[in-house]
Formats: C-alpha cells, sequence, structure tokens
C-alpha cells in the first residue's frame, strides 16, 4: 500500500483555501468589469509572480456552411 505524505495533502488544502475566495469572485460576476477583475484576482493567487497575457475572443469565428 503506498502512503500518501502528509505534507502533499496539507499543500493541497492550502491552495484551494487561497484560491476559494477568487473562484467564488468570478462566479459571481455580473458584468464584464466584474469578470476581468476577478479573473486578475484568480490569476495572481493561483500564479503569483508571474506576468500572463490574457485574451477574449469578442467575435467567435463561425464555420461556413
Amino acid at each position: 500500500m503506498k502512503r500518501t505524505p502528509r505534507i502533499g495533502m496539507k499543500r493541497e488544502w492550502m491552495i484551494e483555501q487561497a484560491l476559494q475566495k477568487p473562484l467564488l469572485g468570478l462566479h459571481a460576476a455580473m458584468n464584464v468589469d466584474a469578470l476581468w477583475k476577478a479573473t486578475q484576482r484568480l490569476l495572481c493567487a493561483a500564479i503569483p509572480n508571474r506576468v500572463i497575457g490574457l485574451a477574449l475572443q469578442h467575435k467567435p469565428i463561425c464555420p461556413r456552411s
């Protein structure tokens, strides 16, 4: 039987706790500004001290039939 190290379990719990509030804010976003701010908070919590570029496509490409 393989045992799971307790440190790994504690680390996962801490990550879940750190992401819980930003995820709830993302879920509660009612407009684009709130969505953008919640996305930034989530990325800052999930990947701290990194520069990330994110682009949202405003006109989806539809296949021609």
